[in-house]
């Protein structure tokens, strides 16, 4: 393991100098004891050697993470183009001092010890891709990039924050910074934390700014489109490493796999790694799959999904991690990345994030409004519903009161409307009267209105930049390849893509008959059209459902209604009559079901586990079917 001592006071484990990193700060009079720090910063290596990385005048930089853009910021300021990263970081900062981390894509978490003016700086990527936490108490300030590490570090382990735990069980966006251990705070993508002597502060580095691109043709976004992509993907694909892809039958890992396969020399350092459900046709894509890797030329491994058990998934990633695994369908990649790992792939790319890269903005509609050009949001709400969903005036009605008239209204005015209804509107039936009231006051789901630019473009500036760290997709991602020896790779969510589709006229996103038109249009030739004009998109929805009802139903009941902990939040007969009575056979189709039963089991095991180190270890042992039943098999081009 790597470490980091910080002014003798704090102690760092991990993958990387900045895999675990603490820091502790005592009040001293007012002034914060970090005076001198950049003299006594010492990095403890695997071997145990320490180095003292810094004199009084020299900035040192310590990096979590990649910075893709490392070797044009050398060339900037006269370094070679191979310079290690952090000592080009350190350099760059010195030159241009914390603007320089605007300028940096990647994915990374970067402590900078600016040694001539005592000053420390934490940031995190613009789009919190990585992750740093930190809590201060009577004891000092520390911060770690897991919270797992967090945690052994702090005095005693924190109660769990309430507001965080009803966001939870209600599947909503947790409060920004806030985590489900109290006073454990997030720092948010595109934010730093300062150590000085006279303070530590929270603020932006960066924020999404409105630039559009007007006058901007379909054909011209289409190309325009494609370059990016081939630039994103370029930039996550190793020259010198094999790399492996999540592929499915959709649009974006299809794409993804396309663009390495062409950014690579050697079409043997690509390698498709896929799932198949034989039973369950409605989400089995293998003829496309097999499409996508004939047409590409690629090795690939299948995995085959017969049933298996989601919960047992969820055990494990509890057990690594101390927290609840957001995604259900865990299971089902994590059998691929690990056979990938053994076949001696290093990086997995996916497809991650281009659902809301590409997809269309509904509050264009509001903008409509807003300008009183009504007929034309009627018109626009129209095509957006397209003609699947679209079923005379009454659902575009619909459609535009929602997305419309409702989007156009102040955020003061919701918040006012909000008021004057029970909170019980707003949260599931089986929370209690308490708990719908802590969601109630810690939720604003208007809060994007405040951003400065058009409707269309505040709502998708959120969903890229904001949505996902508070769901905490980067976290999941990174441990679920973490979990299997991999690096995460995801060429998708990318900062330079994601500024480029923030810019695109919002009609380009827009077709009555196909999702994400652009997207197809852009990556003509490249995938099958079998894949790229496909209408529709498969949803795990069905396997879901049936993992839950069958095998992890009994072991499901068993914890929500032996003296459960999560019964301080949630109405349990509300519970037992809504979730754990209520026939699941004929709920297919029931998208909240699954949710529920998921929600609350999740919480009820890691609720337990705050006060059993060794319940998730134990309740492992207890499930009767092992995390999936399938069937690996690796097939050469």
């Amino acid at each position: 393991m790597t470490g980091l001592v910080a002014g003798g006071v704090g102690t760092v484990a991990g993958r990387s100098s900045l895999d675990a990193l603490t820091q502790t700060a005592a009040d001293d009079g007012g002034n914060l004891a970090v005076e001198r720090l950049s003299e006594r910063l010492t990095v403890v290596t695997d071997a145990g050697r320490k180095r003292t990385p810094n004199s009084s005048t020299r900035t040192c930089c310590l990096l979590d993470g990649s910075v893709f853009n490392s070797a044009e910021i050398a060339a900037e300021i006269g370094l070679p183009p191979h310079a290690a990263q952090e000592a080009v970081l350190a350099a760059a900062f010195d030159r241009h001092g914390e603007s320089m981390l605007a300028q940096l894509r990647g994915n990374f978490t970067l402590l900078v010890n600016e040694a001539h003016s005592n000053r420390v700086l934490l940031a995190c990527d613009q789009l919190g891709s990585r992750s740093l936490f930190f809590k201060s108490d009577g004891s000092g300030f520390f911060f770690a990039t897991e919270i797992r590490d967090l945690l052994r570090l702090l005095p005693t382990r924190p109660s769990p924050d309430e507001a965080a735990l009803v966001h939870w069980l209600a599947k909503t966006s947790m409060p920004e910074g806030r985590t489900l251990y109290r006073g454990i705070e997030r720092l948010g993508g595109g934010r730093l934390i300062e150590f000085s002597e006279e303070r530590v502060a929270v603020r932006r580095y960066w924020s999404p700014t409105y630039a559009p691109q007007t006058n901007l043709s379909r054909a011209d976004g289409a190309e325009a489109a494609r370059a990016m992509l081939a630039g994103a993907v370029a930039r996550q694909v190793p020259g010198d490493a094999h790399c492996g892809v999540l592929l499915s039958g959709g649009l974006d890992s299809s794409s993804v796999a396309a663009l390495a396969r062409r950014t690579t020399t050697d079409p043997g350092s690509i390698h498709a790694y896929s799932a198949v459900f034989p039973e369950h046709s409605s989400i089995d894509e293998s003829s496309l799959i097999e499409e996508a890797v004939t047409d590409l030329g690629l090795d690939r491994t299948i995995l085959a999904i017969r049933g298996g058990s989601m919960l047992q998934g969820s055990l494990e990633y509890l057990e690594s991690w101390e927290v609840p695994l957001p995604a259900p369908n865990h299971f089902l990649w994590q059998p691929l990345l690990e056979r990938a790992a053994e076949n001696g792939t290093e990086f997995m790319l996916d497809g991650e994030g281009g659902d809301e890269l590409w997809k269309f903005s509904p509050y264009l509609l509001a903008d409509f409004c807003k300008s009183g050009r009504i007929g034309l949001a009627a018109h626009t709400a129209r095509e957006m519903l397209g003609t699947e969903l679209y079923r005379g005036w009454r659902s575009g009605a619909r459609y535009l009161r929602a997305y419309g008239l409702k989007g156009a209204i102040p955020g003061r005015a919701h918040r006012t409307f909000r008021r004057c209804h029970s909170p019980k509107r707003y949260a599931p039936g089986w929370l209690t009267n308490d708990s719908a009231r802590t969601l109630f006051e810690h939720q604003d789901p208007w809060a994007w209105k405040q951003l400065d630019g058009p409707r269309w473009w505040a709502y998708m500036a959120d969903l890229l930049t904001g949505v996902r760290e508070r769901l905490g997709v980067g976290e999941y991602l990174r441990h679920r390849a973490q979990m299997a020896g991999l690096r995460a790779r995801h060429p998708l969510i990318d900062l330079d893509l994601v500024e480029f589709a923030l810019s695109l006229p919002p009609t380009l996103a827009i077709d009555p008959d196909l999702e994400r038109p652009l997207l197809r249009e852009a990556i003509e030739g490249l995938v099958p059209d079998s894949i790229r004009l496909r209408p529709s998109k498969s949803y795990f929805t069905a396997l879901f459902h049936d993992s839950l009802a069958e095998p992890d139903a009994a072991l499901i009941r068993r914890l929500l209604t032996e003296d459960p902990h999560v019964g301080d939040y949630v109405d349990l007969e509300a519970v037992r009559r809504d979730v754990l009575d209520d026939p699941p056979s004929g709920r297919h189709r029931d998208r909240s079901w699954p949710w529920s039963a998921w929600r609350l089991v999740t919480a009820e095991c890691w609720l337990r586990a705050q006060h059993d180190d060794g319940f998730a270890t134990r309740l492992l042992e207890d499930c009767e079917s092992p995390r999936g039943d399938w069937t690996l098999s690796s097939i050469p081009r």
